[in-house]
């Protein structure tokens, strides 16, 4: 029956998440044809100045509508989500972020920039609104089944609740990946795009769930699109290109990478120079402003700082490119899209949307030009706004625009290929090289309804990850690092082997000889939330049995205070079950590396890590202790989780993950040896690692 509510549970998920990005991807589209009537395209276009202005005035309505509602109503909304969902995947607690008031901004704020044409995607921010359901869900759970979520690491007294952290996050881990997959319409995409940007370590336990919801979401979601559920649908051969076309994919692969890579570096320049003005507004309020110079400069750092401003700025940026060029520019991203990877030819007017890329080869080539070179420029512009946007599908845009105008150069060169396909590898290369996501692949591959170009898209993803991380770092890792998301680091290699003794702290323990008003005492000369249970006070035959809760030690002391037995030994509460014992206590040999205790940490996502030795309790290691002497030797890890924000799953690590012992190590679980090679082969610390 449980895991039957629990299926229940994924597939409403699902469907509650797909219905809501339904909406929101209608309303959005509604918004955009107002924008479209604005413009005049498609329609006779008398009077262009009226147009002109009246497409300006109402796409930086919109734009700072979008900024007010954010600002005023949830801030954390701003930006795409992902990062901040991966931070709380690995356990660690973002204010506000999953909020119904920031579910409202998010979904605001992306109808807002979508309506308004804005070169801007969706994926981001349905991923974060799809996690604000599930945690909403789990939330209403706790009326429905309050015995679950009685968590001793909450305060309560029943070690059920832990089952309730594993489902959270198994919960949190569905809903993203149904947002993926709404975002593109590709569920098995979506998932594997899930697993990669939402969590660096993923439980495949939960792997399961996450299709479970994505199949449920894909299904309600071709019920409410009926035909229109495939976003993109190209009509190649079965093999469209010749073998010798390889080497040309490759090459687009590669300089696709590297420009996304530079991408990333604009995008971070761009808010490097955000926080310049910043600090140089604040220097300039304390130095002197007499002179003309400084207060034009001062002027023009506060423009820059100031949102709303710099948002008007971008806004009529965006719009004035866009309404100058031509009415391709003027396409919305997916209409973009859908013309980039359609086999029509662009020149004969005759393209999914009737927009005329150019009168003949020569002028569609300089059209793809500008459109490249403009969207790369508003986008990157776009996405640091301080509003709800996503960024895959411009990328997607921009590598679609470049692979297009390869094809199409080789087929003015006389070459017989198939334009619409560079453009569909393009697209995966660039959008890899931005991500960092292998999954784009997949994602692509689901867009279009097409496997005839499965191996070069799998090539490019690959090819573009490569060059791509040769640049720059992944945009989502840039984001986070310019939140100062928590995380914990890679250690640096001079400290790797550092040993876990020398931050071992000594701990206050329970043992089961302990008479009550021992215990009474114990708990008046310490503060812990959480003490470690042993099975004796002798530390030689001494075994580390797991850990309990102030309130559960608390409830039985008060109990035998009532009873008058203050003299009873805490074995007895052992042996009846009325004290809840942990035994799945984080814990590591004292003679681990640093590298294993950060990646103990990481996994379980504790405030304190028990430190054994041969199953005997040495002390504990203390997260906020690890976090100050990170920092004092230059890791900035963020801030510690908290035990109440805690869940099974994920992690900030943001690159590696190496686990070696070349010595005897314990089981966790069971307190057994595992005994390692001594010549460097792999193993693993704990049962719960493996």
């Amino acid at each position: 029956s449980e895991m039957l509510r629990v299926v229940f549970a994924l597939v409403f998920l699902g469907a509650i998440i797909s219905l809501l990005a339904f909406i929101i991807d209608t309303t959005a589209s509604n918004l955009f044809e107002v924008t479209l009537y604005l413009t005049g395209l498609g329609g006779a276009a008398e009077s262009w100045w009226k147009h002109l202005l009246g497409f300006v005035v109402f796409h930086n309505f919109l734009v700072v509508l979008g900024v007010i509602i954010t600002a005023h109503v949830s801030p954390i909304s701003a930006g795409s989500g992902i990062p901040e969902t991966k931070a709380i995947l690995a356990g660690f607690e973002v204010p506000e972020f999953l909020t119904l008031r920031t579910l409202f901004a998010k979904s605001t704020g992306v109808i807002l920039m979508i309506g308004s044409g804005m070169p801007v995607g969706k994926e981001g921010p349905f991923i974060h609104a799809a996690a604000i359901v599930g945690h909403q869900a789990m939330a209403l759970s706790r009326h429905v089944f309050p015995q679950e979520h009685n968590s001793p690491r909450a305060g309560g007294g029943s070690l059920r609740g832990e089952k309730h952290d594993e489902r959270r996050h198994a919960m949190l881990s569905a809903a993203a990946a149904v947002g993926v997959s709404s975002a593109f319409g590709a569920p098995i995409g979506g998932v594997l795009f899930c697993v990669e940007a939402a969590s660096q370590i993923y439980f495949v336990a939960h792997y399961w769930g996450a299709f479970v919801a994505a199949a449920a979401g894909a299904f309600v979601a071709r019920i409410l699109h009926e035909n229109e559920y495939t976003v993109f649908t190209p009509s190649f051969e079965k093999t469209p290109y010749e073998r010798w076309e390889l080497l040309a994919f490759a090459v687009l692969s590669i300089v696709c990478g590297l420009l996304g890579g530079v991408y990333v570096r604009m995008f971070s320049c761009i808010h490097s120079m955000k926080m310049w003005a910043k600090i140089r507004v604040m220097a300039a309020d304390e130095g002197d402003r007499g002179t003309f110079d400084g207060l034009l400069k001062n002027c023009l750092y506060r423009f820059i700082n100031n949102k709303y401003s710099w948002s008007i700025f971008v806004a009529t940026l965006c719009a004035l490119t866009t309404f100058g060029i031509g009415d391709y520019m003027r396409l919305g991203m997916r209409e973009a899209l859908d013309d980039l990877f359609s086999d029509d030819e662009l020149s004969e007017g005759d393209s999914r949307h009737g927009i005329k890329w150019g009168n003949d080869h020569e002028s569609v080539l300089v059209n793809l030009c500008w459109f490249t070179m403009v969207t790369s420029f508003t986008s990157v512009l776009a996405i640091g706004l301080p509003v709800s946007n996503g960024l895959v599908t411009p990328c997607f845009v921009i590598g679609a625009c470049l692979g297009r105008l390869v094809g199409e150069t080789l087929e003015y060169i006389s070459y017989e290929v198939v334009p619409g396909g560079y453009a569909i590898v393009g697209a995966a290369a660039f959008a890899t090289a931005v991500t960092g996501k292998l999954s784009i692949g997949i994602v692509v591959s689901e867009l279009t309804s097409q496997l005839s170009y499965s191996i070069p898209v799998l090539g490019a993803v690959l090819i573009g990850k490569a060059f791509g991380e040769m640049v720059s770092i992944p945009i989502y890792d840039q984001m986070a690092k310019d939140k100062h998301l928590p995380h914990w680091p890679e250690v640096p290699p001079g400290m790797l082997s550092s040993s876990t003794a020398s931050y071992v702290e000594h701990v206050a323990t329970l043992d089961g000889g302990m008479t009550m008003a021992a215990v009474r005492d114990l708990l008046n000369d310490n503060t812990d939330t959480e003490f470690p249970v042993v099975s004796s006070s002798n530390a030689e035959t001494s075994a580390f049995i797991g850990s309990t809760t102030r309130v559960g030690i608390e409830t039985i002391v008060e109990i035998s205070e009532a009873q008058g037995d203050q003299q009873t030994p805490l074995s007895k509460y052992l042996h009846n079950g009325q004290l809840p014992i942990s035994y799945s206590a984080p814990r590591i040999p004292v003679l681990s590396t640093l590298n294993q205790l950060c990646t103990m940490f990481a996994l379980y996502h504790a405030k304190r890590v028990y430190v054994t030795n041969s199953n005997t309790l040495v002390g504990i290691v203390n997260s906020e202790v690890l976090h100050e002497r990170l920092s004092g030797v230059g890791i900035a890890i963020g801030a510690a989780p908290s035990v109440a924000g805690r869940v099974h799953g994920g992690t900030g690590f943001e690159d590696r993950m190496s686990i070696t012992l070349d010595g005897p190590a314990e089981n966790s679980s069971t307190g057994t040896e595992m005994v390692g090679t001594g010549n460097g082969e792999k193993a693993l610390a704990s049962q719960e690692m493996l």
